[in-house]
């Protein structure tokens, strides 16, 4: 362990930049984002992302849109800049580097081990030994660099400071600050519609998105309810499944709350016919609205509880594996959450009337053109044919053609 905390601290904190290296890589990252913009899948994804979110939102910058135009650029520089140019982008990722792995009054190590036996033993100190052997790295780092010994010169000395500093990061700092609102994401023009044209793909996907501000921290009883209620619609022989994979519309669909990026989601995989698969969508809305009875047939109590049993299943599986745990503790450290457990008495309570309240809140929005935005990927030689049939759909709505992912926004 103590050889695992010294090799990745010397892994982040010690890579020497050079210019032949980093362009090595970043031809590399270009390839790698070019081959995931292949997929129909996948640029539906980043082009939704890059379309919705302001430039300056992390959902807008972890994007392979935009990272391929920036690195694309850091290329040109690298290969015809000047070489103050050149020195800049190294300087750059130095301090970068920096950011990352040196920060003085904060430092978050997740230790996951297996439990074994009745009383497994106290991981702590475990982790203080990996704080230990990652500050002995820093400290070497800092010493290679003079401009940095002021900074950290509380790590320099044998004094009692240095203890002082695991204590503190180990015992104190367990609750990072997380200052921007994850539930809430801006909007940046809901109002225009996007069809892009993807070359090489021959089957077209698409969503269709509605704001949606509920949190599982302050609203958890409502988010369940949207759980459920996307569970119900979308599960095997469900009414979506039905009314669209069953008549030929797509290859499959879901619907489900992406509480991270503050939207409700459908979406629509490999389809000739996006159109008809969001109008049957539309269509089960409206009947659950207007027909008691089939509101009723179709939140019956046995598919009420087929939907908790799914739902239970999916919320352990989710912490069954070391890396799916780590992902659920993050997530419950950002929300500053008391406990990662589900509230399984509140979600076996949930109802009919449950279901129709987020109905008529939230997933009627899908109905309301102005409230929703729709996505779809086709192939760039269909991009006109399929802009006429949404265009029908979308009534008065703009629809951007866009003939290639290269053309928009980036």
């Amino acid at each position: 362990r103590g050889n695992l905390a010294s090799w990745i601290g010397r892994l982040l904190q010690c890579n020497h930049f050079t210019v032949k290296r980093v362009l090595t890589l970043c031809k590399k990252l270009v390839a790698d984002c070019t081959e995931i913009l292949r997929e129909g899948d996948s640029a539906l994804v980043y082009s939704v992302a890059a379309h919705l979110f302001h430039e300056d939102d992390m959902l807008s910058s972890m994007n392979a849109l935009r990272q391929r135009k920036i690195l694309r650029e850091i290329i040109k520089t690298l290969k015809k800049g000047t070489e103050e140019e050149k020195q800049k982008i190294l300087d750059d990722l130095k301090e970068i580097q920096w950011i990352m792995t040196s920060q003085k009054n904060r430092m978050f190590v997740q230790y996951i081990t297996p439990i074994a036996g009745e009383k497994p033993e106290d991981p702590s100190a475990d982790l203080e030994h990996f704080i230990s052997s990652w500050l002995d790295t820093l400290k070497w780092n800092v010493k290679q660099s003079p401009q940095r010994e002021t900074e950290f010169k509380h790590l320099l000395s044998d004094t009692e400071d240095e203890q002082k500093t695991v204590q503190q990061v180990t015992a104190d700092n367990l609750v990072i600050p997380y200052d921007t609102e994850l539930s809430v994401r801006k909007n940046k023009n809901w109002k225009q519609n996007l069809l892009i044209g993807v070359g090489g793909i021959d089957s077209m996907f698409a969503a269709q998105l509605v704001i949606c501000n509920v949190s599982s921290k302050t609203d958890l009883y409502e988010f369940y309810c949207l759980e459920i209620f996307a569970t119900v619609l979308a599960m095997s022989e469900g009414p979506l499944q039905t009314a669209i994979r069953g008549k030929g519309y797509a290859y499959d669909v879901s619907l489900h709350y992406g509480e991270w990026y503050g939207y409700l989601q459908f979406y629509v995989h490999e389809t000739n016919v996006p159109q008809l698969a969001i109008q049957e969508f539309h269509k089960i809305l409206k009947k659950l609205e207007k027909d008691q009875s089939y509101a009723e047939e179709v939140f019956s109590e046995f598919n009420l509880a087929s939907a908790k049993a799914s739902y239970t299943y999916n919320c352990i599986s989710t912490k069954s594996t070391a890396p799916s745990l780590w992902g659920a503790c993050r997530a419950c450290l950002y929300k500053q959450l008391e406990t990662m457990d589900e509230n399984w008495d509140m979600i076996f309570k949930i109802g009919l009337p449950d279901m129709m309240n987020v109905l008529k809140k939230w997933y009627s929005l899908f109905l309301n053109k102005a409230q929703c935005g729709t996505f779809i990927t086709c192939n760039t030689n269909a991009v006109r044919s399929v802009g006429k049939d949404c265009k029908k759909l979308l009534d008065k709505h703009t629809v951007k053609l866009v003939h290639n992912e290269h053309d928009w926004f980036f």
